[in-house]
């Protein structure tokens, strides 16, 4: 669960990503034959369309999540000169992706790896 803490360090998330990433790079095929039954994606649309974008996605979110992490330390002003001001990213906790039915695996994996990647849970609502 969120409140226990699991979701926050780095390495948690990053191995969580880097599942996704191996799930739907090993599993291609499976992922264009499931688009072509169901919605008639041809292998081209599948791959351009919805596979290759959560790949690419799944691939910057790992290479910048270290940096994305770090604390951020704004811009001194005349008003705050004199303190010390940090920005913590904090998860917000349990978040919820509603997928839609044109493009299922694209517009429910890219939200998902976002959350992840915040460090929240997530429950997944894919299109029925």
């Amino acid at each position: 669960s969120f409140n226990s803490g699991v979701t926050r360090p780095y390495e948690y998330r990053v191995t969580q990503l880097r599942n996704l990433l191996r799930m739907l790079t090993e599993n291609n095929v499976i992922f264009q034959d499931a688009l072509y039954k169901d919605l008639r994606k041809c292998k081209e649309e599948a791959i351009l369309t919805e596979i290759n974008v959560a790949i690419e996605e799944f691939k910057t979110i790992i290479e910048s999540l270290k940096d994305w992490m770090k604390p951020i330390k704004p811009e001194k002003r005349i008003s705050n000169i004199l303190d010390d001001i940090i920005i913590y990213q904090e998860p917000y906790g349990v978040t919820l992706v509603i997928s839609p039915w044109n493009y299922p695996l694209q517009l429910a994996l890219v939200p998902l790896a976002a959350a992840i990647s915040a460090g929240n849970c997530c429950i997944l609502k894919p299109s029925e």
